[in-house]
């Protein structure tokens, strides 16, 4: 019996023990929104410590008085020790910075009030507080509030600027304006407000609007001014019996330099900067100070300052880390001359530093990191049989690299943890993730190292940038710019937020004077100091098209066969005309042309529409005719202009992305897709413009599906050189191609007018019939060795016959070889391509 009684308990008590249980694994977190509009909010939740096992929280479907409640569960996010919590709406409509950061001695509830910065413990006070107050103009003060209020000018009374011994400053006007769901209140001072001078201690000043609590001024568009502008040096300019330092902050009122022996712990010597013309701070130290590390501390008259946080200066050439120090360097490794070729002659190649060694089996011994492509000899399992890292880009013929962002991002540099690189911090100093060393300036060396063994064997190096935001995702992320010039280098929102048009949480404002200078010092920088050999922009469309031009000339006016070229998009919504497809008619430099990929394999935003792509289903011929032209008949006005690809580090890889497409198709095997792919390379490599593939696109890499790999281990990202083994006809049919285009101007037309004359399509320009769903065309050029090249292409799950134009024919392409060496010869009247391929024949 008593058996009996203590197993009813024991059953009874079990759902008490596993809900208290279940309890402790939970976090409440409640969100209030000043307007009362919750509509689309969620939570964007992520283990702080790793920056990984993000996801989306949404609200219980009940609200309370304070507003949205969601709730999490820690063991979701890696040990539970800290989790990142930034209300957003939607897919990052609207996002409430900052970030803020939930631990377990919060508790297992905690509260958020719209615009505040705090994590709180109990609910606060939900009475609303002005958003902003930004001098934007002399005597222009711009109030935002975060609910609308119906405004009338003879409520102005209830408006004010007030001081800190509780006077107020005359105003002669308050008109409103609106802004989504925020009132925004437009003051005109009198003269007597010395709003036109950045010296003046605004920190004294606030302003009141009834029913908000009040908020202190700011500094904003005062600061493009043309006082606040200067062409002076700035940064550490280092000789060995000397160091000047200069440091753009209009709005500080004292700056203060450290000089550190250590690249951590130790303390340091402190100096203060004096205040010179036009925003500028300097101070020259005759010391000898190589090797020596700095950082600077900046005060101001804005409550946006934080005056003992150490920063990072922006023109630093070496950090310790992205949050570290900079380092005085005076580096003289050697760096071999640029290759000398044209830039019509560049085929380029994408790469990442880790993935192109990391593999076990790559036969590199510095693996993923600088000094892992700049070895030679290494092979796979190192066997000595099949060419690895550097010699297989030889072997390839490839004669220029794109290197995924090495810029100094945000990332723990001694971690194994894996990232991209597309979120910078420091743009003049390498990422120490791929150095030997991360506390001195091997980073710097290693670099250097790398692009004089790439330039060694005949190869160009092209950085991809990304000067279209940084890591200072929100006003109160300080590493560099948010704390040396608070509401200067990124654009704002009246609001006072930022303008996220990167999807990232900023964008960097290179239409303002000094951020557009420090871009156009960056990139002359790293071809002066580093002979790189050109710029891939990352989201080119968030840099507006002035600031392009110059970048351009700029860089043309130290070697005119820079390549300069980028993303025409953006990734949400910016309040700048986006330098789109099209803007780049004439100015110097190209654009991604994602009409062609999408044309070739389908846009990587569609799902399963095969009837969209000419390499699965024979479409969209007339975009494919416009890309093989080099698109001067829709966006561009020189071939140059257009890079032609079908698969970058975004998205899908090719090999993936067509398996993706056509999952169930019962007709299509994987033999039809290495044949789909042979065949847009054949499209790639004869077309005109700048032709682009991705790492291991020639050994069919793949990611095993995953879509964005921008975080995942390597695995997934590694260059896999088994692949390449595995493959080998398909590498050596991509080797034939560029072989075949370097051997022939005719695939490498600059002048549009040529063009037009020597690239004849047989249906169109000929008059012949080209069997359904194909394309054919002729090319020809007074300067190529061979008189005439005839291309086919053949989509079709089926071999066709095309009608070919009078003359002898020599086959150099078919579906299993390509190259400059004939494979059939005598070839008259047509010639019957095989299912899903190509043939290129010439007249010699």
């Amino acid at each position: 019996m008593k058996k009996m009684i203590f197993l009813t308990i024991f059953l009874f008590c079990m759902p008490i023990f596993d809900v208290g249980a279940q309890e402790e694994k939970r976090v409440r977190v409640h969100y209030h929104r000043y307007d009362g509009n919750y509509e689309g909010w969620n939570l964007w939740t992520w283990d702080k410590v790793s920056n990984d096992y993000s996801r989306a929280i949404q609200p219980l479907k009940k609200r309370d008085h304070y507003g949205l409640t969601f709730v999490l569960d820690k063991t979701h996010y890696g040990s539970g020790e800290m989790i990142g919590l930034l209300p957003r709406k939607g897919e990052w409509l609207e996002k409430d910075d900052p970030d803020r950061i939930w631990t377990p001695n919060l508790g297992n509830e905690a509260w958020i009030l719209q615009n505040d910065p705090d994590l709180f413990v109990e609910p606060p006070d939900t009475y609303p507080q002005i958003s902003g107050a930004f001098i934007d103009a002399p005597r222009r003060v711009t109030v935002c509030l975060p609910i609308s209020i119906r405004f009338d000018p003879e409520q102005a009374e209830h408006v004010r600027i007030i001081d800190d011994q509780g006077q107020p400053i005359p105003i002669q006007s308050v008109a409103p304006g609106e802004i989504g769901n925020a009132a925004l209140l437009l003051i005109n001072t009198s003269d007597s407000f010395r709003a036109f001078d950045l010296a003046m201690p605004i920190h004294k000043y606030r302003v009141e609007v009834l029913g908000f609590k009040p908020k202190g001024l700011s500094f904003r568009m005062l600061m493009d001014r043309p006082e606040y502008v200067s062409d002076v040096e700035l940064g550490a300019i280092y000789k060995p019996d000397q160091t000047l330092f200069r440091l753009f902050a209009p709005t500080a009122t004292r700056v203060t330099l450290t000089i550190y022996d250590q690249p951590d712990r130790d303390i340091g010597q402190a100096y203060p900067l004096e205040s010179q013309a036009s925003g500028v701070w300097e101070i020259d130290i005759k010391q000898n100070l190589k090797n020596k590390y700095y950082t600077y501390k900046v005060d101001g008259n804005s409550p946006l300052f934080h005056p003992d946080q150490e920063l990072i200066d922006p023109y630093s050439r070496c950090n310790t880390a992205h949050n570290g120090r900079g380092m005085i360097i005076d580096d003289g490794t050697r760096i071999a001359d640029r290759p000398d070729f044209p830039p019509e002659d560049a085929i380029i190649y994408e790469l990442h530093v880790r993935d192109f060694s990391i593999d076990t089996d790559s036969g590199i011994n510095q693996k993923g990191l600088y000094l892992g492509m700049t070895e030679q000899g290494a092979t796979y399992k190192d066997q000595g049989e099949v060419k690895t890292g550097l010699d297989h880009l030889v072997e390839m013929g490839v004669n220029t690299v794109q290197i995924m962002p090495i810029q100094d991002f945000d990332n723990n540099e001694s971690s194994e943890e894996y990232n991209w690189g597309y979120m910078p911090v420091h743009f003049n100093s390498p990422d120490g993730w791929y150095a030997t060393e991360q506390r001195n300036a091997k980073r710097v060396e290693e670099f250097k190292k790398l692009v004089d063994a790439l330039h060694t064997r005949g190869i160009r190096v092209i950085m991809d940038v990304v000067y279209n935001h940084t890591a200072e995702t929100n006003p109160y992320v300080q590493y560099s710019f948010n704390g040396i010039a608070p509401g200067y280098y990124y654009r704002m929102r009246d609001s006072g937020s930022f303008w996220n048009g990167s999807g990232c949480g900023n964008e960097f404002r290179s239409e303002a004077p000094m951020v557009r200078k420090f871009i156009l010092d960056s990139v002359a920088y790293w071809v002066n100091e580093y002979k790189v050999d050109g710029f891939r922009f990352d989201l080119m469309g968030l840099i507006d098209l002035e600031t392009m031009t110059q970048i351009t000339e700029t860089l043309h006016e130290i070697d005119p066969n820079i390549l300069v070229y980028g993303e025409p998009w953006a990734s949400g919504e910016t309040p700048i005309s986006i330098t789109s497809k099209g803007k780049q008619r004439g100015l110097g430099f190209g654009v991604f042309n994602d009409n062609f990929r999408d044309a070739l394999k389908g846009s990587p935003f569609d799902r399963f529409d095969i009837s969209e792509t000419f390499l699965i289903h024979g479409s969209r011929i007339s975009e494919i005719k416009k890309g093989i032209e080099g698109s001067i008949h829709s966006f561009a006005q020189r071939p140059l202009e257009s890079v032609n690809y079908m698969e970058c580090h975004d998205n899908r890889t090719l090999w993936d992305q067509l398996h993706y497409l056509t999952q169930g198709q019962t007709d299509i095997d994987a033999r039809d897709i290495v044949q789909m792919v042979k065949l847009g390379a054949v499209i790639i490599f004869t077309s005109q413009g700048v032709p682009f593939i991705q790492m291991g696109q020639e050994m069919l890499r793949t990611k095993h599906d995953v879509e964005n790999s921008y975080n995942a281990p390597d695995s997934v990202n590694q260059i896999e050189w088994e692949r390449k083994i595995r493959y080998r006809d398909v590498v050596e049919y991509h080797k034939g191609l560029i072989q075949l285009r370097k051997a022939h101007q005719m695939f490498r037309q600059t002048d549009p007018q040529a063009i037009e004359k020597n690239l004849k399509f047989l249906d169109n320009d000929l008059g012949m019939t080209v069997p359904d769903k194909c394309i054919a065309y002729q090319l020809e050029d007074e300067r190529d060795e061979w008189e005439r090249v005839l291309v086919l292409l053949n989509p079709n799950p089926i071999s066709v016959i095309f009608p070919i134009p009078p003359g002898t024919w020599t086959s150099v392409v078919d579906e299993n070889q390509s190259g400059v060496e004939p494979i059939q010869i005598g070839i008259e009247r047509e010639k019957r391509v095989a299912p899903r391929s190509a043939a290129v024949l010439a007249i010699f």
